[in-house]
């Protein structure tokens, strides 16, 4: 069985016995949960009703330890730790695996310094700082890259924490600036879309009208062109009779010319 199975079923016998636990074991189950290195929020046990009654006698530092490992830092630990009470050696690693993983979400271009680490993290030396990461990023608080000659930690993805509540105020606040935005996006978009169809209907109608008209163009030229060949017949034919109605004249001059001649012949005889 593996480290995160046997993991998952610690938690769930712990969560199991939570709900009915009183008093001291209530206590007790806080602390075994603070020290299993695959849990990551603890908001849902502050709102368990025997947990909140745990809130009651001065000095119980449940509530403090769990508000700690659902939202702080090792560092807010070191301030004032009579506030939470001892740390295990096993709550102290994960409390630190938690911090890194807000130190992934804070940072800029996504790599921390081993410096930072250290300070942050209260660890004594460069190679302490190595031997926590490595074994911080098996359990898979962050997942990243060491470069231990340049003394930096390239992260890719860390886990979520817990969000407080004045963050999840601003996220809300955030989001409802998203919506309004994608909302007024929208919007637009619908009066792009209905002026876009209303273009395309103006075009078609457009090129309808164009069309038509060109479609008429042609009628009328081509009505032009059978009434201009109709006429161009007639008078072909006109100028035909013309020319026959001229050469018949020159055969009856050339008739009279005979007659004439005829004439001549006569007298001519008559006279002999």
């Amino acid at each position: 069985m593996t480290a995160a199975v046997e993991g998952g079923s610690r938690l769930t016998e712990l969560e199991l016995l939570m709900k009915n636990a009183k008093g001291k074991m209530v206590a007790d189950l806080i602390r075994q949960i603070t020290e299993l290195p695959d849990v990551y929020r603890f908001q849902k046990y502050l709102s368990l009703d025997n947990i909140q009654e745990l809130a009651k006698p001065d000095g119980n530092t449940a509530i403090p330890l769990l508000t700690l490992f659902s939202l702080g830092t090792y560092k807010n630990f070191k301030e004032n730790p009579a506030a939470f009470g001892a740390l295990s050696a096993k709550q102290t690693f994960c409390l630190r695996c938690l911090t890194l993983a807000s130190l992934a979400k804070q940072s800029t271009h996504q790599k921390i310094s081993f410096s930072v680490i250290q300070k942050e993290l209260d660890l004594a030396d460069k190679w302490q700082v190595f031997d926590f990461l490595i074994e911080a990023l098996n359990y898979g608080y962050v997942t990243g890259k060491l470069d231990e000659p340049a003394g930096y930690l390239y992260v890719d993805e860390f886990i979520t924490r817990d969000v407080a509540p004045e963050d999840a105020k601003n996220i809300s606040a955030k989001l409802e600036t998203f919506l309004s935005a994608c909302s007024n996006m929208l919007e637009h978009t619908k009066a792009e879309s209905l002026r876009l169809d209303e273009a395309k209907k103006l075009n078609a109608q457009q090129k309808s009208e164009i069309a038509s008209k060109v479609e008429a163009v042609k009628v009328q030229l081509s009505d032009d062109l059978s009434f201009n060949a109709g006429n161009y017949g007639m008078g072909h034919d006109m100028m035909g009779h013309s020319k026959m109605d001229s050469g018949s004249s020159p055969k009856m001059v050339k008739t009279r010319s005979k007659s004439s001649k005829s004439g001549g012949q006569a007298q001519k005889m008559n006279r002999v």
